[in-house]
C-alpha cells in the first residue's frame, strides 16, 4: 500500500531527507560498514575475554571472602536431582515447645521452613520464630570453634583441647559420686536429652541438674499441682468451645499449641453448622487474641487476679457442688472474696454465659498469673464439665521439677556458698536473662571450671572458661514429644557448617566418658519408643512422615472430667 500524498514523512537524517542515493545504499545494508566481518585486530569474543581477565584480576588482591571449592557427586545418590528442591518433616524444640515442620531444602541447603501439612499441631502454619530460624543457621556471627578464655584472653582451641582438660577432672567428679557438679540446661521435649541426662545422674548421683526458662510457663503448672495434687499439662480443644474467657492469655499467638488454636478458633467462625464462638478477653496489652475477642476488657495485669476471684466465685455459685473437695488454699481464697466478689455487672454476665454452655466452654489464665489463678481456673473448668471436651490435663513427664525461678535461685545460692567447683551451661544465655538480683554472671565468673555449650559466643560463654559451638537444630539428630504425646525425631537437613555438637552429645561427652553420635542415641530412644511396631518400617515412617500415630508417649492418661478424683486414685 502506497501512502499517499498527504501521509506523514519520517527521516533520521537530513541525507534521509534530501535523499541522498549514498545515503539509501547504506541503510538498505544489514549491517553498516565492515560490521557483519570479523576482525583481525580484535574480536568480540576476545574483547570480552580480556575485560573478564582484567576485572578478575583487578579484584584480586582486594578479595576478603575464603575461598570454596564445589565439589560435585563422585556417584550422585539415588532419587537426587541437582537444582530439584526436596522437603523434609522434621521437628523444632523450642523451651520444650514442639513445632512440627516441613523444611525446604536445596542441594543440601535448607532455605524454607513451613508448617507441617499433615500434623494436628500446625495444618502447614509456621510462626515466626521457626521461619527465621533457617536465617540463624547461616548467622555468620555463629561460634565457629571451641573458645577457651584464660588470663583475660579468649584463644580459639579445638574440642580436642577441651577433653584433655575436662579429663582429669571427670576422673576426679566420678570418684566422688559427682558432688561438686552442677549442670543448667534449658527446658527440652526430646527424650533423648533425657536419656542423656538420665545415664549422667546414674554415673554422678551427687550432681546438681537444674533446668531455667527466662519465659516459662511454671505458674500454670504449679496451679494444676495445687487443684488437682500434681503438676499437668493443660491441653486446649477451641473446637468444642462455645464460650472462652481469657483472663491474660494469649491463646492464639503465645500458647504452645497457638498455631492450632487459631485454626480451630477460626473453623469454629467460619462453620454456620457449628456456630459462632463468643470470646472474653481481659488484659492489659493489645494482644492478638484480644483484637480477636467479641468483648475486650482493658484491664491492668495486677488487676486481672481479682477479676478472676470475682469470676471464680460467681462461676461457683452458679455451678453448684463442686464434684471434688477443694484444697485448703483455694477455699481460703474463695471465702476472703465474699458473697458479692466484685460487684460487676460484667463478671454477672459472664459468669451467666458459661452456665448456660455447660460442657461447651473454657477459661484460660495467662502464663504471667500467680499459681492460684490457674487453679481457680482448672477448677471452674471442672465445676462446669468442660474438662474432658473443652480442656483436658495429661500428668506432666516429671512431676518432680522444681519450678525455674527455684532452680535458677537454688544454683545461685551453691554457687555463693563455694558449693560448686565445676558447672556446665546447655544453651539459653542466663548471664542476660536470670534475675539481676541474684548476680549470676558475677558467680559464674568466681567457679574454678566453666563450660558453655551455645551458638553464639554472648553473655554467658564471657564470664565462662570455655565456650563450645553447639549445633544448629537444622543439623542435629533429635526427638521431641509434643503436648498431644505424639513422638517425633528431627533429622539433620545439612552436614554441621562448624565444629557444633548437640546437646545430646555434649551430655553424652560427661555421662559416658566419650560422646555417643547424636544419630546413635536418638535410634536407642525411639527404639524404646516404637516398642511393639516394626523399628525399621516405623523409623523411616518417622523420617518421611514426621511422626508416628502409634508412637504417643507413656504418660499416662488423659485426665478427663473429675480430673482431682482421677488424680487420686492413681
Amino acid at each position: 500500500m502506497k501512502p499517499t500524498e498527504n501521509a506523514e514523512a519520517y527521516w533520521r537524517s537530513l541525507a534521509d531527507l534530501a535523499g541522498d542515493p549514498g545515503h539509501r545504499k547504506f541503510a538498505e545494508a544489514e549491517f553498516p560498514a565492515r560490521a557483519d566481518m570479523p576482525s583481525d585486530d580484535l574480536s568480540r569474543r576476545r574483547f570480552l575475554q580480556l575485560m573478564g581477565a582484567s576485572a578478575a584480576l583487578a579484584g584480586l588482591a582486594g578479595c576478603r571472602w575464603p575461598q570454596e571449592r564445589i565439589v560435585p557427586f563422585a556417584a550422585r545418590p539415588d532419587g537426587v536431582v541437582p537444582g530439584a528442591a526436596r522437603r523434609y518433616a522434621t521437628v523444632m524444640d523450642v523451651g520444650g515447645a514442639v513445632r512440627p515442620l516441613l523444611v525446604t531444602s536445596f542441594d543440601g541447603r535448607p532455605i524454607k521452613i513451613e508448617g507441617h501439612p499433615e500434623h494436628p499441631l500446625s495444618r502447614g502454619a509456621a510462626d515466626a520464630v521457626a521461619q527465621a530460624s533457617v536465617l540463624e543457621l547461616y548467622d555468620p556471627d555463629r561460634s565457629r570453634e571451641p573458645i577457651l578464655r584464660e588470663g583475660g584472653e579468649a584463644r580459639a582451641r579445638g574440642w580436642n583441647d577441651f577433653q584433655a582438660e575436662l579429663q582429669p577432672r571427670l576422673d576426679a567428679l566420678r570418684a566422688a559420686g559427682g558432688a561438686k557438679l552442677a549442670v543448667l540446661s534449658e527446658a527440652s521435649a526430646s527424650p533423648t536429652f533425657a536419656a542423656a541426662r538420665r545415664r549422667l545422674l546414674d554415673a554422678m548421683p551427687e550432681a546438681r541438674w537444674c533446668e531455667y526458662e527466662a519465659v516459662s510457663r511454671d505458674e500454670l503448672r504449679e496451679g494444676t499441682r495445687l487443684a488437682f495434687g500434681r503438676p499437668c499439662e493443660t491441653i486446649l480443644d477451641l473446637t468444642a468451645a462455645d464460650v472462652i474467657v481469657c483472663l491474660d492469655a494469649d491463646i492464639l499467638q503465645e500458647h504452645p499449641t497457638a498455631l492450632r488454636n487459631a485454626r480451630d478458633f477460626v473453623d469454629r467462625r467460619r462453620d454456620p453448622a457449628a456456630g459462632m464462638n463468643r470470646l472474653y478477653v481481659f488484659e492489659s496489652d493489645y494482644s492478638l487474641t484480644g483484637g480477636m475477642a467479641d468483648h475486650r476488657f482493658p484491664t491492668a495485669r495486677s488487676a486481672v487476679p481479682g477479676k478472676a476471684l470475682a469470676l471464680a466465685a460467681a462461676v461457683l455459685r452458679a455451678a453448684g457442688p463442686v464434684p471434688f473437695d477443694l484444697p485448703a488454699e483455694l477455699r481460703d481464697v474463695l471465702a476472703g472474696a465474699g458473697p458479692d466478689a466484685g460487684g460487676d455487672p460484667a463478671i454477672a454476665a459472664i459468669a451467666r454465659d458459661l452456665a448456660g454452655h455447660r460442657g461447651r466452654s473454657l477459661m484460660v489464665a495467662g502464663p504471667r498469673q500467680p499459681a492460684w489463678v490457674h487453679a481457680l481456673v482448672a477448677v471452674c473448668n471442672e465445676a462446669f464439665g468442660n474438662a474432658g471436651r473443652t480442656v483436658r490435663y495429661r500428668p506432666a513427664a516429671d512431676p518432680d521439677r522444681v519450678s525455674h525461678r527455684r532452680a535458677i535461685a537454688d544454683l545461685a545460692a551453691a554457687l555463693a556458698d563455694g558449693d560448686i567447683e565445676t558447672l556446665l551451661v546447655i544453651g539459653g544465655n542466663p548471664a542476660h536473662d536470670a534475675p539481676a538480683d541474684l548476680d549470676l554472671p558475677d558467680l559464674l565468673a568466681a567457679v574454678p571450671f566453666t563450660a558453655r555449650l551455645g551458638l553464639h559466643d554472648d553473655e554467658t560463654s564471657a564470664v565462662c572458661r570455655w565456650h563450645l559451638p553447639r549445633a544448629h537444630w537444622l543439623e542435629s539428630w533429635s526427638d521431641a514429644v509434643d503436648c498431644d504425646g505424639r513422638y517425633a525425631v528431627a533429622q539433620p537437613l545439612i552436614a554441621p557448617l562448624f565444629q557444633g555438637r548437640t546437646p545430646a552429645e555434649f551430655v553424652s561427652l560427661i555421662a559416658d566418658d566419650q560422646g555417643r553420635p547424636a544419630h546413635e542415641q536418638v535410634r536407642a530412644a525411639a527404639r524404646l519408643r516404637l516398642a511393639g511396631l516394626d523399628f525399621e518400617r516405623s523409623w523411616r515412617r518417622l523420617l518421611r512422615e514426621g511422626s508416628v500415630a502409634g508412637s504417643r508417649a507413656p504418660a499416662g492418661p488423659m485426665l478427663q472430667s473429675g480430673a482431682a478424683a482421677a488424680i487420686a486414685a492413681g
